[in-house]
């Protein structure tokens, strides 16, 4: 009975108040200790109830787990090791938070190893703080711009010099107004994007990536270069490549690329697009007789005509070639783009031109233009080539007529 009894406690299983619940029905007469012995049994299974279930929980990292009583002798030692994990856990929040200065002295070798790890942390971050405070000396003495923000409000959290020199930050505002404004919508991270300062005018090319500040930031690291010259060379390119070097004007690709667009401007608008085609008269004779040099300020001289007499926004002036010039007149009719071509025909015919002539040194002289004009609306039918067509009969009947002249066709 007494070996059933303490079997059936260490398998957990309940032994009741008295033998007669395991099966004896009464007990020897002189056998009162027997029940006695019964009850300190039934009192060590239920410590070890209490025991066990507070190990579960201590196994599980529930630290709150109510301890057994105080009557629970046997649960001395995992009181002590729950109030043990308790206080850890509470150093290691202090950790987390930059406390270093933690130590334990009560778990023997995880003692050591807890110990150890905070000074590993200590020194880690001490190296993270020095080579941080050598890369922000490093950033304000290189050329590349840096600007660290929080990520949720954009706050600057650190500018190097170059930063605060070109976008004024200790200026109320005016980076977060502008600049920060733009590159808080337009930039993302591991994304290049080029951006105008419109303050200053200039341009910069603009890289995100997210960066570790500290804890409580989740930080973007703006990196700007000055790509200013970049940008002008390569206006300055295009713009070459569609100039006529000697008089300054569209050349005629870059005419043969405005037609395209004002004739499809003027198609959807339904209004008139009108041409006109000029041809310097007699120039092979100028050439002739004054030599090219001096045939080219005559090129440059009408060019400077067309360029004071047609200017408005979309207007277009070129040189065709040679001495062949055009201008291309959006949403202007047959009759106002005559008037144009004439006030430039009389101006070039009154305007005297200084030329070298070796022998009889500087003379003045006077050139003459023929002009043809043409304009209609665009259609679905029609192609820009007949405007240039037009024009073009247009001119050759000014050139059969005596030349000096406007024509026009239709």
């Amino acid at each position: 009975m007494l070996i059933e009894a303490i079997d059936r406690i260490l398998e957990n299983k309940p032994i009741g108040d008295s033998p007669s619940e395991v099966g004896v029905e009464s007990l020897p007469d002189g056998e009162e200790w027997l029940s006695e012995l019964w009850a300190k049994l039934k009192q060590l299974q239920d410590m070890h109830n209490e025991l066990q279930h507070f190990s579960i929980g201590l196994s599980k990292g529930e630290l709150g787990t109510n301890p057994p009583p105080r009557s629970n002798y046997l649960a001395s030692g995992l009181k002590q090791l729950q109030m043990h994990l308790r206080h850890l856990t509470w150093q290691a929040q202090c950790i987390s938070q930059g406390d270093y200065n933690q130590k334990i002295d009560f778990m023997g070798e995880f003692s050591e190893a807890f110990n150890k790890m905070v000074d590993q942390l200590r020194d880690r971050e001490h190296k993270i703080i020095t080579q941080r405070e050598t890369m922000l000396r490093v950033f304000d003495q290189v050329e590349p711009i840096f600007i660290l923000a929080d990520s949720k409000d954009m706050q600057v959290l650190y500018a190097n010099k170059l930063a605060n020199l070109r976008f004024r930050l200790d200026d109320e505002s005016q980076m977060k107004k502008d600049m920060l404004e733009q590159i808080r919508s337009r930039c993302k991270p591991e994304v290049s994007e080029q951006i105008q300062d419109m303050d200053s005018g200039r341009w910069y090319r603009v890289t995100c990536e997210r960066f570790f500040w500290a804890q409580e930031h989740d930080s973007l690291l703006y990196h700007c270069v000055d790509i200013t010259s970049h940008i002008k060379r390569e206006s300055d390119l295009e713009q070459e490549a569609h100039t006529d070097k000697l008089t300054g004007l569209n050349n005629r690709h870059a005419f043969e690329r405005a037609f395209d667009k004002l004739w499809d401007l003027c198609r959807q608008n339904q209004s008139p697009l009108a041409v006109i085609l000029f041809d310097i008269d007699h120039f092979k004779i100028c050439n002739d007789t004054y030599g090219h040099l001096q045939g080219d300020k005559c090129l440059v001289a009408f060019a400077n005509v067309m360029r004071a007499n047609i200017g408005r926004f979309n207007d277009v002036v070129a040189r065709f070639g040679g001495e062949e010039f055009i201008a291309l007149l959006p949403f202007t009719n047959q009759e106002a783009a005559v008037r144009i071509a004439e006030a430039v025909r009389k101006e070039i015919e009154n305007t005297q031109i200084q030329v070298e002539t070796g022998d009889r040194g500087i003379l003045n002289i006077q050139i003459t233009v023929s002009g043809g004009v043409t304009s209609r609306i665009p259609d679905f039918e029609a192609i820009p080539d007949l405007l240039l067509e037009e024009a073009d009969r247009a001119l050759y009947v000014s050139k059969e007529s005596g030349r000096n002249r406007i024509s026009i066709v239709g």
